[in-house]
């Protein structure tokens, strides 16, 4: 397997950049020492010092002293395993909250205004559903963004609504906690309506998307279930969540879009 997508799998697990690069150092050239580990990279001491304290942690390195100097060897590979099981966890954890939202959502907002409704969706078609009824907008969709979900959007649906958003001229805001996105688009004209900015987990840990447009607040993802999405049609939630979108806005960093597929990495 090629290193950039040994990269990748690690940063999914929660690797920062230095952290994965150190650790692949060390799979490929033994022991080190962080003097030893400076010289050979271009990462400053404290960024080195602060990753082996990190995948110390995380139990994927161990320290030893040797020399009256302190080396750094890889523990075991399988170390991996138990990081990939705590996540796991936490996604559990996430989807039980996500689901005892939606359930309080549902009793609490088909009581508040005759016009409110809750529409259910499962399965890659519920989604596409959901997609497919935001070309509705008005003006402008907000978007809080998840990677995860990735994998099971189909490139060409999503590129034929894209092209229905240009039509009729919808804007797009999107927030990401992705440093840098890979191209996602065909429909260059969208990007013109569309801007995205980055913002960190420590704010906002976004684990389940969330689209909000006109007087609907959808919100989709992936448990163990499968795909699920709500669509909740409420005036007053939808405004609330427009105001939480904008401030959450006010506080994300710009990105720069670096071709015409929508790559784009933190200014």
């Amino acid at each position: 397997m090629k290193e950039i997508y040994i990269r990748e799998y690690l940063e999914k697990l929660g690797l920062s950049k230095d952290e994965t690069s150190i650790f692949l150092h060390l799979i490929n050239h033994g022991p080190r020492t962080i003097t030893q580990l400076v010289n050979e990279s271009k990462l400053s001491h404290y960024a080195i010092s602060q990753s082996l304290s990190h995948l110390a942690k995380l139990s994927l390195v161990d320290k030893k002293d040797k020399n009256k100097s302190s080396i750094y060897v890889v523990r075991r590979i399988d170390s991996l395993a138990g990081i990939l099981e705590e996540k796991k966890d936490v996604l559990k954890k996430r989807a039980l909250v996500v689901e005892k939202t939606i359930d309080t959502l549902s009793k609490v907002y088909s009581r508040v205004e005759k016009d409110s409704k809750i529409v259910h969706y499962s399965g890659i078609a519920g989604l596409k559903q959901i997609m497919w009824n935001s070309q509705k907008a008005e003006q402008e969709i907000r978007l809080f963004e998840v990677a995860e979900l990735s994998p099971y959007l189909d490139f060409g649906f999503y590129d034929s609504v894209r092209a229905e958003y240009v039509k009729n001229n919808i804007k797009y805001r999107e927030l990401t906690n992705e440093k840098a996105v890979k191209g996602w688009t065909d429909v260059t004209e969208f990007l013109g309506l569309w801007d995205i900015r980055y913002i960190d987990s420590s704010i906002i840990d976004m684990s389940v998307e969330l689209m909000i447009y006109n007087n609907v607040y959808c919100l989709y993802g992936v448990t163990q279930r499968g795909i699920w999405g709500v669509e909740i049609y409420n005036t007053k939630l939808s405004e609330m969540q427009k105001k939480v979108f904008d401030f959450m806005w006010n506080h994300g960093k710009n990105m720069t879009v670096i071709d015409s597929t929508g790559s784009c990495v933190v200014e």
